[in-house]
């Protein structure tokens, strides 16, 4: 039989926690840099795990007037990697912040997705 008054305090409590772990996930990814680059180097971007813009470097190279979908190009992958790093350094924090919590008994680390 579920005491339904004992099972919202607990809901209650655990949203309180994610909350919580939630603003640390903020700081935690906040202090993250990832960088995402292509041709070999010649062009990087830096983000946050948050995925906030830190830096954005080109060697000058790359940089051709005359053919300005190359550089473009280098620009997108470089993003695109970047991205997916940060994405990755995401998962990774989010799985560490649903680890353990439940209520009634139940698992919900499957809930990640809430949290974005």
């Amino acid at each position: 039989m579920f005491d339904i008054a004992s099972l919202m305090a607990q809901a209650q409590q655990m949203l309180s926690q994610m909350e919580e772990r939630k603003a640390q996930l903020d700081e935690a990814l906040d202090s993250v840099t990832v960088v995402g680059s292509a041709g070999q180097g010649a062009v990087e971007i830096a983000l946050s795990g948050n995925r906030q813009v830190r830096r954005v470097s080109i060697k000058p190279e790359v940089i051709d007037s005359s053919a300005p979908d190359a550089l473009e190009d280098l620009v997108y992958a470089a993003l695109t990697d970047a991205l997916r790093q940060a994405n990755q350094a995401y998962e990774s924090k989010m799985a560490e912040l649903s680890d353990g919590l439940s209520v009634g008994g139940m698992d919900l680390s499957s809930i990640r997705h809430l949290l974005r």
